[in-house]
């Protein structure tokens, strides 16, 4: 059973960065069940969570659960490749939505979120192989 961390990464951001965080990004809730992201489509978004868990699922399956003051999306925005896994509702969610465009402006403008991107996209790539 993959567990999930007791708060997510983005918990340690200043208040500033979490305002700003929430003027990129747009809320959309989804219901428990729903596939959010298919592995191997190409990146169209980062998704904050603001309630709810989530599962990531890989080739061999589940990877990890994520939740409140997490984020999932990160690494096809980074490389600029297809999706390296899918992920699913696991409970109704709420995300923050964030384009590509606005991801590139928050990593250039939101120095403590875009070292909590890097730092975590690099620990799950290092995890996936």
């Amino acid at each position: 059973m993959v567990r999930r961390r007791q708060n997510g990464p983005l918990a340690e951001l200043p208040r500033r960065e979490r305002k700003a965080l929430k003027r990129f990004a747009k809320p959309l809730d989804f219901p428990a069940g729903k596939e959010l992201v298919r592995k191997g489509k190409l990146a169209d978004s980062l998704f904050l969570i603001e309630r709810g868990e989530v599962s990531v699922i890989g080739r061999d399956g589940p990877l990890a659960r994520l939740g409140e003051d997490d984020f999932f999306g990160e690494i096809a925005l980074i490389t600029q490749r297809p999706r390296t896994a899918s992920v699913v509702a696991d409970t109704d969610v709420r995300l923050r939505v964030i384009t590509p465009t606005e991801f590139t402006q928050a990593m250039r403008t939101l120095p403590a979120f875009a070292g909590i991107v890097r730092q975590v996209s690099e620990e799950r790539l290092a995890k996936s192989g």
